[in-house]
């Protein structure tokens, strides 16, 4: 409980302070950005369908997810989108076989294809 009382006072000044600053600059042009953000990727690298089991696009199923679509957007917004930046806010590890065999090795493999700005 303490714990979780600390962060949320953290998040508070720093959001205080973050409301200073735009209230300062309001007069400067507007700057645009653009936040490309992932998380809770749970190591799925495969597509699923949508029970998130092995998806079979040859007997009809709808197949969603898995790590070369996700990529294949991102580097996509990447290049389209105004002063884009890229976070990826975790828990990208823990959830499929890949981690449970491989661990850490596969998921930084895939992750490092597209580094995050923040993590």
């Amino acid at each position: 409980m303490a714990r979780s009382c600390v962060s949320f006072s953290r998040f508070g000044v720093i959001c205080f302070w973050v409301s200073l600053t735009v209230s300062v600059s309001r007069g400067q042009e507007l700057f645009p950005l653009s936040i490309v953000h992932i998380n809770d990727f749970h190591a799925r690298f495969e597509e699923v369908n949508e029970a998130s089991v092995t998806c079979d696009a040859s007997a009809g199923e709808k197949c969603i997810g898995g790590y070369a679509r996700t990529v294949t957007v991102v580097k996509q917004l990447l290049a389209e989108r105004p002063n884009p930046v890229y976070l990826n806010a975790g828990d990208n590890f823990q959830g499929t076989l890949w981690y449970n065999i491989h661990r850490w090795n596969a998921t930084s493999t895939f992750l490092n294809m597209v580094p995050a700005d923040a993590m």
